[in-house]
């Protein structure tokens, strides 16, 4: 089996190595024939720096680096030009000016490998007379690589201050290569987030992020999966079962799970990729696991999503164009959500003008996310929350409401009252609404909020049973008048009953259907047949009542 490159990011050393490679070369092809500027914006672990360190390998002329791939083999012509890699991670992002200073240090050390000459001390200045300098020694036109390009401003996601005064850093530094545009053979710019500010604009630059011809650059597609990965999974195939008595037994089955797990992936809601870095990761350890919320969450955007919470339960019929998706927010959002890998395009449409509907990639990515804004609004311990996810889930399959109506209870008495905004009861019953729902999440319920304010979900088990919750919150406490509460329990359920008479049912499709009402830290659950009959344990009487 050729060794797995989980941790190398080179390209020639990839190939020194003899080291498991995806030819994405037939891309990079396509690229050289397009145009000579792009744009490319990729959510973390897809291999943005690995593409980077390709491309500038084609520009060294070392023709033997490419023998056996797509590239070679299409006749490209190997010939050397001086190259400018810059990858923007690597650089303090503490402030402006020592932003500017690092980019400006890198610069010079640069002209002084290259034994060439520049002059100022700006990073644009420096970068403009680089790049002349290097066209006039060599006499050939100029390749600039910038990687990461979104990171000194994401990085301070949480400080819009800091992020934009960074963003007017980069802006001008980015200018001068449309200055300089006689002067590059190729330019290519990669990150994770699109910023406005670092828009170069002019028509020079190219931004390929969602364009068809290029979906499939980054990733790993269900044919490379088979053409590329079948040895190693193989491999581990007796590992992984050994693991799960509960696994199925032969290889396509392990494909499958591998798409379910970390796929889903879509920038043109055609073709569905697989998350690489959680793919090697799972060759590594042979066994499945939440690679994702390691090597390509930020955590700074659970503090952000965790704000509104409502966001993580996108609506997958509703559609956004071009221009909303790359819209700069850096507050809950869709287009947020969407540019830092959480949310992917499911399909494309045309409705006078390109639309995209967008939703969770795969179950890693929505438990990932879900769990993290959980945890800021809760306190309560990623793991425990994860558990109280399974139990919700086993107890609406195999058990009554009752048992669903203990796991709220306990899961509300463990809230920790003072991490929810208190003196605004609107806004505590909003949040409250909202843990519910990421609860149903995590449980694997897709949730909607109704107008009126409450929760409905629903979870298809198999091809016969269809799991549907309504949550209703009644605006009493458990020290409230008793005759209070049971009016406003006659009122929920009659609201969740004239729903529920209207849910479409396919036919010899078995359905569970449950109803739980919470009335302050006390929860009911019933079910209802389609008659509207349901059974519900005893409101709880007040201390006195």
């Amino acid at each position: 089996m050729q060794t797995l490159a989980s941790s190398i990011q080179s390209f020639r050393e990839i190939q020194r190595e003899r080291c498991l490679y995806v030819d994405k070369t037939e891309y990079l092809h396509r690229l050289l024939l397009d145009g000579r500027a792009f744009c490319l914006y990729r959510p973390k672990g897809f291999g943005k720096s690995l593409l980077i360190s390709t491309i500038k390998e084609l520009f060294s002329g070392d023709k033997e680096l490419f023998e056996k791939l797509y590239i070679h083999k299409a006749g490209w012509e190997f010939t050397r030009n001086p190259v400018i890699s810059l990858p923007l991670s690597a650089f303090s992002s503490d402030s402006p000016q020592t932003l500017s200073e690092e980019l400006a240090w890198e610069l010079k050390k640069i002209a002084d490998r290259e034994e060439v000459l520049v002059r100022g001390v700006r990073p644009a200045t420096l970068l403009s007379y680089l790049i002349q300098a290097l066209d006039i020694k060599y006499r050939k036109k100029v390749v600039v690589l910038i990687d990461d390009s979104d990171e000194p401003v994401t990085r301070n996601i949480q400080d819009p201050e800091l992020a934009f005064q960074n963003s007017l850093v980069l802006e001008n530094f980015f200018k001068s290569l449309i200055i300089s545009r006689d002067r590059i053979r190729f330019a290519f710019v990669t990150g994770g987030y699109r910023l406005k500010s670092l828009n170069v604009g002019d028509g020079f630059f190219k931004d390929i992020s969602l364009s068809p011809r290029y979906a499939g650059i980054l990733g790993i597609s269900v044919s490379e999966l088979y053409n590329y990965f079948k040895e190693p999974l193989s491999e581990i195939l007796p590992l992984i079962k050994a693991e799960s008595e509960d696994f199925p037994l032969d290889l396509e089955a392990l494909y499958s799970e591998l798409v379910r797990w970390y796929g889903g992936y879509s920038w043109d809601g055609e073709q569905k990729l697989i998350d690489p870095s959680s793919l090697i990761s799972l060759l590594e350890n042979a066994s499945f696991g939440d690679y994702w919320s390691w090597h390509s969450f930020n955590p700074a955007l659970a503090k952000i999503l965790a704000k509104d919470p409502l966001i993580l339960n996108p609506d997958a019929t509703l559609s956004y164009d071009r221009g909303e998706l790359e819209k700069v927010i850096f507050s809950p959002s869709v287009p947020l959500m969407y540019q830092a890998g959480v949310l992917s395009i499911v399909k494309s449409q045309t409705l006078g003008g390109k639309e995209f509907i967008l939703d969770y990639p795969n179950l890693v990515v929505e438990r990932g996310t879900v769990t993290a804004a959980l945890q800021e609004l809760t306190l309560i311990e990623s793991a425990k929350l994860r558990r109280y996810g399974r139990e919700f889930r086993q107890k609406a399959i195999e058990e009554g409401p009752l048992s669903l109506a203990k796991i709220l209870e306990d899961f509300l008495q463990e809230l920790s009252l003072a991490s929810l905004p208190g003196g605004n009861k609107k806004k505590l019953k909003e949040v409250k609404l909202a843990i519910f729902s990421l609860l149903f999440r995590l449980a694997g319920f897709k949730v909607k909020c109704l107008p009126n304010g409450n929760l409905e979900g629903q979870m298809s088990v198999n091809d016969k049973l269809r799991l549907v919750i309504s949550l209703r919150s009644i605006g009493a406490s458990s020290k409230a008048p008793l005759g209070m509460r049971k009016r406003l329990l006659s009122e929920a359920l009659n609201e969740a009953l004239n729903l529920q008479a209207a849910t479409p049912i396919d036919p010899g499709e078995h359905l569970k259907e449950f109803i739980l009402i919470v009335c302050g830290k006390n929860v009911l659950g019933g079910t209802s047949n389609r008659q509207g009959s349901l059974y519900f344990r005893p409101l709880k009487k007040a201390p006195g009542e």
